[in-house]
């Protein structure tokens, strides 16, 4: 049994972006398409809660299958739910479409409370350096095909960057397949180089790149890369996208 990390979700070819300082990388055609989708999200209707009970998990566990199966042919030999999921400092959110319905899911860690996942397979400590520390990793992110989804989407990395900045976390990190990374350079993630790249074991060996943003810093990148979401990620409250541990 294996489990897996990234879904794809209507996402384009991939594009190169410099690690990222304090500055964004110059827009690309790609990005700016991006922007173009980000441009009509309105967060008011997402909610976003905590996976606790086992019914709770199993909606995880659905909304993982639901997803990843999409690009991995043999799902009934996934654990959708694994061991590290119920691990201290590891939690799941789980995001509700205006309607109500579960259509995405991420897995959250806290760096503080053990090795990141990631730490598996490349020397994080070396790519980052251990002043950029400690550091969070959202991973097992699923977005399934139903109206909202992208939204949704958003609404889980708002909620967990919030708990992020609550929490005094320094780096998001996270590891994606070439199909998805679009998505993550839109959001001025920057990619650890060719030593944060590896095949991910738990995703049938397909191909992943680790990729960062500083959590206190994510605001003035947006803000000078000209993200459509800044509006609804920084200047727009929404009390129901706040999670509680």
């Amino acid at each position: 049994m294996r489990a897996l990390d990234h879904s794809a979700d209507d996402v384009e070819s991939t594009l190169t972006v410099p690690p990222i300082a304090d500055q964004p990388p110059v827009p690309t055609t790609k990005i700016k398409a991006e922007h173009e989708r980000q441009s009509r999200i309105d967060l008011g209707g997402v909610r976003v809660r905590v996976a606790v009970s086992d019914a709770d998990f199993g909606i995880v566990a659905e909304l993982r299958r639901t997803g990843f199966s999409r690009v991995i042919p043999d799902s009934a030999n996934v654990c959708w739910i694994d061991d590290l999921d119920h691990a201290p400092g590891v939690f799941s959110l789980i995001g509700y479409s205006e309607q109500g319905e579960p259509v995405a899911s991420m897995r959250v860690q806290d760096g503080r409370r053990g090795a990141l996942e990631l730490e598996r397979f490349v020397p994080l400590v070396e790519l980052v350096g251990p002043e950029d520390l400690p550091a969070t990793q959202f991973g097992r992110l699923s977005v399934i095909k139903a109206p909202g989804s992208r939204t949704v989407m958003y609404g889980l990395f708002k909620a967990a960057w919030r708990w992020a900045l609550r929490e005094n976390i320094r780096n998001i990190v996270i590891t994606t397949p070439p199909w998805s990374k679009p998505i993550y350079d839109a959001m001025f993630f920057a990619a650890l180089g060719p030593r944060g790249e590896f095949l991910h074991q738990y995703a049938g060996g397909a191909p992943h790149i680790t990729m960062t943003l500083p959590v206190l810093g994510a605001e003035k990148i947006w803000r000078v890369g000209g993200s459509p979401l800044c509006q609804q990620i920084f200047d727009t409250d929404h009390p129901h996208l706040e999670i509680q541990l």
